[in-house]
């Protein structure tokens, strides 16, 4: 993963193995690393170097993605009861328009769209 941060001149700088919530575009090709332009970067309080930083981090099981596409190939229900479809994206990444295609799962015990 490769994150691209736009900076003011006098930003601070986060500390080694700061833990942020980050806002960004992202490309994701086929090949290759997965590309984030950041808009805007949180970082959780406190200090990296100290053991008890990680249970101040939010605990999140998943990423959170939101995106704005197309529904490019037909649900399938997964064995687990799951159901998954591809996604065509495309956002401004890395000064062009980038296309992505991602595969959605939507967990059986969430919701049921098959």
């Amino acid at each position: 993963m490769d994150v691209r941060i736009y900076s003011p001149i006098n930003d601070v700088l986060h500390p080694e193995n700061t833990i942020a919530f980050i806002v960004a575009r992202v490309h994701v090709p086929s090949t290759g690393d997965i590309l984030l332009d950041a808009l805007r970067i949180v970082p959780c309080p406190g200090d990296p170097s100290h053991d008890s930083y990680d249970e101040n981090a939010p605990n999140f099981q998943f990423p959170m993605v939101y995106g704005l596409g197309i529904v490019s190939s037909p649900h399938e229900t997964l064995s687990n009861g799951s159901c998954a479809f591809s996604v065509a994206l495309t956002e401004y990444v890395r000064d062009a328009n980038q296309q992505s295609n991602v595969q959605c799962v939507i967990m059986s015990n969430y919701a049921s769209c098959c």
